[in-house]
Order: C-alpha cells, then structure tokens, then sequence
C-alpha cells in the first residue's frame, strides 16, 4: 500500500499540525473582537480543508461541524447549542449565487446572534468577491477577524518523510519544494512510484502531475485577488514592487520570499508557480568576431601598453560573461542563448577554439528551468560572412567552405544550419521548445559567403600580371603565381547574403505548429537606419525570405551583420495585412568596427498558461524583446524595447 498520496483526505494519525490547534479553538470559542466571523484566509492547496477537520476533531464532533459548500446543501442557521463552532469551507459556489454574498452574511450574522461561532476558511479570490458583493464597500474587517496562518516548518517536513527513502530524499530538494506539505507529499508520492528519478527528471515528473492537476490555476486564479496577483506576476519578471500586507501574507503562505540580491526585492517562491509564471529569457549576441578587431573595455591608444592590463583590459564580450554572472546571482540568467553569426572574424580555427570556451563558460551560467527538457539545445548558432573559410571558398565543391565551421561547432553541442551539406539533402534546422509554445527556424544567409565574381577575377589577375611586369622589368621582386592569384581573389569577392531557395522550400513545407516562431539570420531582411559601405551588406532574396516568413505568421527575426541595434516592426499591405513581423537586428558584441556601442538582445517569452484549466482557451504566449547597450565597464543598461505583444498583434504598450 503507498505511504503517501497527494490527494488524500485528512487523516488525524497524519496531521502534522495538531499542536496548533489549542491556541485557535481558544480564540474561536469567543466572539471576534471585530465583526461576527473569524477568518481563516489560506490559499488552495495551503491545509486550509485540513485545519479545518484538524479543529472539528480537536473542538469535538459534538461542538462543532465542518461544512463544506462545494459538497452540500446546507440551511446556514444556528445549531442552538451554546459555543457551538461552525466551520466552514469552500463558500465560492455559495458566493456566485446571484445576492449569493448578501445573503451568507446575514446567515452568519443570524448565528453569531445566537451566541455560536464561526469560522469561515476561505481565499483571498472569495474574500474580495465578499467584499465587492456583500459589504458594500466597507472594509472586510466590519465582517470578521483573521486567524493566524498556520505555518509549515522543516521540521514539519522532516515529520512527513515517513518512509526511509523519502527521509533520504527530503535533504537533496530544494528549499521551495519543501515549503508545503502538498507539493512535498506530491514530491514523496512520485518518488515513491519512481524510486529510480532523481534530481531535474523527478521534478520535472512532479510538475507534470502538479500542472495535470491545474495546480496553477488553483492557486493563483482561483485563490489570489487581482493585487496579489499582480504582485505575483511582477515577482515572476522580476520586476521591483513596493512592500505592502499582501506581500508580508504572500510570503507567509509560500508565494513570495524576500530577496536581497535580486533588484525586484521579491522572488517567487513556489516552485510550481515559478515554472509556469516565469519568462523564458534569451539572450540574442550576434558578431562575436573572435580574431584581430576584438572590442576591449580600456581604449589603450599606445598599442599595447602593460597600463592597459593594469587598468582591467579585456574583451568586452568577456565584461558580457560578467554581467551574465551577476544575472545568475538575481536569478534572471538566460535560459538560451542565440548567436546570429560572424563568430569569428576570418573563419579560421583558432578563432573558433576560443569561442568554444567562450561558449563553453557561457553554458555553465546559463538559467535552469523544469520546463526545459534535459537533452535541448541551450545555445542555437548560424555562421556569418566572416564565418565562411576563405581558402576553401573557390572549391569545385561549393559547401567546402562551410565544413570548418560546422566541425568546430558539432551538432551535438549547437544547433545550427548544415550548410557543410549539399542544399539538395540537408534538413530544416529547427527546434521545438513545447511547454513555451515556441519554435525556431535557423537559415544560413552565408550560403554564398565569401563569393567571387569569376569575370572580375579574370580581369583582376590579368592587371596584376600586367603589373608584376612591369616590377620585373624595373628591377622589383616578381610575384608568386599564388600571390597573383589570392590578390585577385580578394579584388573580386563579393561576399553576398543568400539564403538557398531549397532551405526556403523545406521552411514553407514545414508543419510549424507552435505559436510562438522566431526566425534566425545574419543578415538582415530589411534596410537598417546604419549606413556601410559594402559590396553587399543586405540579403538579395529578402523579400522571399520574408514571404516565407509572413505566410507561416513568424513572430519575430533575429539577425546581425550591420552591428548596428534596431527593433522594427513590419507589415505588408494587400499581402498579410493583418500580421505584424517584429525584426531585432543585434549590435555587434565583440567587434571594435562599429559606430555605435557594443551590445546584445534579451527577449522574454511568457509561456502558455492554461489558467482555466481548458485546452481550448485561446494563446496566452506574450512576447517582449529589449536592446542592451554597453554603458560602462561590466556595465549594461536597456537602450529601447518592443513589446509586450502577443505574435503578429499590436504593441501592448502602444494601447
């Protein structure tokens, strides 16, 4: 027989509470000192049903009565017995009753007239329902007095390890499962069904269970009012509110604990709630440029002066591993990042040695989250221009010069475009991030990378050996045969943004059934307010790739190659007149050739809540995307910001 079972009705022998009683049934078996009820104010799934069965025991079966409204009928009058206790449960369906709130309080006035008590167990959701409907608009402290909440310690907790493995267990979990005696006996009871899980994979069984029982909707819609509720959401993205009673209540009851080292002063403490309510944050770097142009944080105009490494010189894109160290300290570390190409800046080996252990230490700081499954790809990469292995791109074989690349970033580690592969046979690169309703396809505009214009090429080699000539016959050194070639060579690149019209075929025949599509290029798809000049700094088929692209209702483009920041929006009118594609090119992160700061994009994904526990309800995916700029040394702040915005629709901020 199992020992432990989430659902369980209460059971005294398991009553871990027991202790706490006398000091209640004291103060309910008087009057309340305001208003004619005593409340019992308690989340769902907080012991609110089992306090209350708890005291009926310990006031006696004869002296009390436990009624739950959710179960029953019930005539709410007075017992006749003097002292007697009412305890009530679940008044929600009462409640929804048209003059349902009227009504209850004049019942429970009738009663506390007659000399009874009552105690009455109920949510904040119901208590504001009281509120609006019954009091009108006088403060619920006019109806009744708050009991204590009852508060469930570790030691309680070691009390309901009942079993040698759940003891064993209970020290390896991680503080917030251990907060309430249902989710740490949800936590037992799977354990005790797969004794074999361990870590991440139990937890990630225990959400499961917690989100197939809608756990979240009962314990935050169903249990909280709209200002807890905000202030929930508002711990979940981290963002800073002012102390008030329902914070300290919050806290009391497993919600929210306080934070020192997070800028919001709060963090959200329920573990189930956390992984449902939490964003999913990415962190979108582009032009990395490992190679000969790094960006340093010291602008050492000596060349190289040990000044400069006594005064912290480094790469700024290593300034960005700090910052995200310090992201990981608040709890609001990216949970994957993507790289929209130009890794390296002349696509040799050593560059792309030391972007592995960039990437490498990049990981290691990367969030967790129980939503994500333990195999997915954490870092999604594409090559650049500058990613394209120059000595290799006049090969017969037109993919050559993309092997280097994809050996120094194996599948196995990155998800990225095999464009090592013949057009003809590769796959679609995408990747599914389900419980975040989010899908990425990742293109490789550097199909084409490092092109040369074989007309130009001819007419190039034929002037430098007019030249070399004429050097010869003035007495100068000749040129090798490979020098004449490898300079006409660089005179004829020009190095065009393509993205293969197979690729564009696979992404439009593909079955994307996730609502949340991001897109990942280098280049971009539209004209940025930047200027270069450059034989080819934009995409020669951006137009198809943006018709692929509206047609399957992508939400948003990732893309570099300019190093210039910009967040636009898009439609196309008479086409997709009814879709809006968001683009966020990324300024470069590594390079020192760029005109204005060095920086990053942080885009956060809302994921899908089912908060009427329906799966019919419409999409709740909201997306935000936020451009960060280096504005000092480990120093980065928020330059602009799109979004809040569900997929294709308008700007919630613009409303």
């Amino acid at each position: 027989m199992a020992v432990f079972q989430a659902s369980r009705t209460y059971t005294k022998a398991l009553d871990l509470l027991t202790d706490e009683y006398a000091e209640i049934a004291e103060k309910i078996s008087q009057p309340p000192p305001d208003g004619f009820v005593w409340l019992f104010v308690s989340r769902r799934r907080g012991r609110k049903t089992w306090t209350l069965k708890g005291l009926h025991q310990y006031l006696g079966l004869d002296k009390s009565r436990v009624v739950d409204f959710s179960e029953e009928e019930y005539v709410i009058e007075p017992k006749g017995v003097p002292g007697f206790v009412h305890l009530f449960d679940e008044p929600a369906l009462l409640l929804g009753k048209k003059g349902g709130a009227g009504k209850f309080l004049k019942d429970c006035r009738k009663i506390h007239d007659a000399g009874e008590q009552i105690l009455l167990a109920l949510t904040p959701h119901e208590l504001s329902i009281i509120s609006k409907q019954g009091l009108n608009g006088r403060p619920s402290a006019e109806f009744g007095t708050q009991v204590t909440f009852l508060k469930f310690s570790f030691s309680h907790a070691e009390k309901q390890a009942r079993s040698p493995g759940a003891a064993a267990l209970l020290p390896q979990l991680p503080p917030d499962w251990t907060q309430t005696p249902y989710l740490l006996e949800l936590v037992f009871e799977t354990h005790e069904k797969y004794p074999d899980m361990k870590g991440a994979e139990l937890l990630r069984a225990v959400l499961e269970r917690a989100n197939w029982e809608r756990y979240p909707f009962r314990v935050f819609r169903d249990s909280l009012n709209e200002i807890q509720r905000e202030a929930v959401l508002k711990a979940a993205h981290h963002m800073r509110s002012v102390r008030t009673v329902d914070h300290d209540w919050l806290c009391e009851t497993g919600y929210l604990q306080l934070a020192s080292q997070c800028e919001a002063g709060y963090r959200l403490s329920d573990p189930v709630l956390a992984a449902n309510l939490s964003p999913l944050r990415i962190h979108h770097l582009s032009d990395l440029h490992f190679g000969q142009h790094t960006a340093m944080s010291v602008d050492d105009k000596t060349g190289g002066s040990p000044l400069a490494n006594m005064a912290g010189q480094k790469a700024v894109r290593d300034e960005y591993l700090g910052f995200v160290k310090k992201l990981k300290t608040q709890g609001t570390a990216p949970h994957l990042v993507v790289v929209s190409g130009d890794i390296g800046e002349r696509g040799e080996s050593n560059e792309y040695v030391e972007a592995k252990n960039f990437f490498a230490e990049l990981r290691t700081l990367l969030a967790d989250d129980l939503q994500l499954d333990a195999d997915a790809p954490r870092i999604l990469l594409v090559g650049g221009n500058h990613d394209v292995e120059r000595k290799t791109a006049q090969d017969a074989y037109r993919q050559r010069r993309h092997l280097l690349f994809a050996e120094s970033f194996p599948l196995s580690e990155y998800l990225r475009p095999e464009l090592e592969k013949s057009p003809d046979t590769r796959k679609v690169a995408t990747v599914k991030y389900g419980e975040f309703d989010l899908e990425f396809l990742l293109l490789g505009s550097a199909e084409a990378g490092q092109e040369v214009e074989d007309r130009i090429k001819e007419g190039e080699e034929l002037r430098k050996l007019e030249e070399d000539s004429a050097n010869v016959a003035a007495g100068k050194k000749a040129m090798s045969p490979d020098e004449v070639e490898q300079a006409a060579i660089e005179y004829a690149r020009i190095d065009p943004g393509l993205v293969h019209h197979a690729d564009l075929e696979r992404a439009d025949r593909h079955q994307w059934t996730k609502s949340v599509r991001i897109a990942v290029l280098h280049h971009p798809v539209s004209p940025l307010p930047s200027q270069e000049i450059a034989k080819y700094a934009g995409l020669l088929n951006a137009g198809r790739v943006k018709d692929v692209l509206f047609s399957h209702e992508f939400a948003l483009v990732l893309h570099g190659h300019l190093h210039s920041a910009c967040l636009l929006e898009e439609r196309w009118a008479g086409q997709y007149d009814n879709w809006i594609l968001r683009i966020a090119a990324a300024a470069s992160l590594g390079s020192r050739q760029i005109a204005e700061k060095n920086g990053f994009n942080e885009i956060h994904i809302q994921r899908h809540l089912l908060f009427e526990g329906s799966q019919k309800d419409p999409p709740t995916a909201k997306l935000r995307v936020q451009q960060f700029a280096r504005s000092g040394p480990y120093s980065w702040s928020v330059k602009a910001q799109l979004g809040p915005f569900l997929p294709g629709q308008r700007d919630e901020s613009m409303k």
